[in-house]
């Protein structure tokens, strides 16, 4: 029996040896977990920072091709006779364009007296440029001028004109045409005889397709009325064309109220077109009326439908 007790004994101590045993060997020391975890948990932020950091710096640097090239822009220069060098800058930057606006086609000049008009044909256009030939217009001065202006922009084309005609060598100079929402745009850098054309030619303007809008257009309207406009064509005869309607159409007018001596009310009107000596006149047209006109043109002189009349009746003039 103690024998066996013996037996019992020696063997739950070899098994409380055994299990103690087992536990200092699977038990690791704190100061080793933690040093291997730290090491652990540093690799895969580092490699993750790097990698975070190359994507954005990838995402915002744009490959060469897709950066935009700087867009010319004529405001940037002021196209003015007395600033020709501004026109040299402008010419430097000539460039051939593959889509260039459509410049062709015959263009008017708008916005301006109809004896200030101009006809501008382009034809010929190609990567380089266009080929053009205009008349231009100042009263009865005219100017004619043709070339092959070169492209600057898709919408900008400069032309440079060379006095051919002289013994010297001329200073170049040069007509910048510009397409815009309106139509197209003409700035040069001089005008009359630098370009060839007649006194006070110029080609600067608007100019559009179709129809112009010309600022005197109801001139004759805006002044006279129909029963006054009659009377002259009364007084005239197969001179009002002439001597009347076409100074008022083609020429300037003034107008300003005025007073006779009686208190009549009255307008004096002086017109007479630039460049054409005696188309011109001058009239009195009073309210009752009265009609006081003298004509420069030879054939018709002093007019007036008031019987026995040789000359203005006095009168003052209204300040405006």
């Amino acid at each position: 029996m103690k024998k066996r007790i013996f037996v019992l004994l020696s063997l739950l101590l070899l098994m409380s040896i055994s299990a103690c045993g087992k536990t200092e060997e699977t038990v690791e020391p704190p100061e080793m977990i933690q040093e291997e975890s730290s090491v652990v948990s540093e690799e895969p932020q580092e490699e993750s920072a790097v990698a975070f950091g190359t994507i954005q710096e990838e995402s915002t640097e744009l490959p060469e091709e897709a950066q935009e090239e700087p867009v010319f822009d004529l405001t940037a220069y002021d196209l003015q006779y007395d600033r020709r060098e501004e026109f040299i800058k402008v010419y430097e930057q000539i460039q051939a364009q593959d889509e260039a606006e459509n410049f062709e086609g015959t263009w008017q000049r708008s916005e301006v007296a109809s004896s200030l008009g101009a006809e501008l044909t382009i034809t010929e256009q190609d990567e380089e440029g266009f080929s053009f030939i205009g008349d231009f217009y100042y009263f009865s001065h005219m100017g004619w001028l043709e070339g092959k202006a070169l492209f600057v922009a898709p919408d900008v084309a400069i032309f440079e004109y060379t006095d051919d005609w002289g013994d010297e060598e001329s200073t170049p100079q040069y007509v910048v045409f510009e397409t815009t929402e309106e139509g197209l745009q003409i700035y040069a850098s001089a005008a009359s005889a630098d370009l060839g054309l007649g006194m006070n030619v110029s080609v600067d303007g608007l100019y559009v397709q179709g129809e112009p809008v010309y600022t005197n257009a109801t001139v004759l309207e805006d002044n006279f009325s129909k029963q006054v406009q009659d009377e002259i064509k009364t007084l005239l005869g197969e001179n009002y064309e002439m001597c009347f309607e076409t100074v008022v159409q083609m020429g300037l007018i003034t107008s300003t109220p005025a007073t006779l001596e009686d208190g009549t009310k009255a307008t004096f009107y002086d017109a007479f077109i630039p460049t054409m000596g005696g188309y011109a006149f001058t009239l009195l047209a009073c309210e009752n009326g009265d009609l006081y006109m003298n004509s420069e043109a030879y054939e018709v002189g002093w007019k007036t439908n008031v019987e026995g009349a040789t000359d203005y009746p006095a009168y003052v003039l209204e300040e405006e």
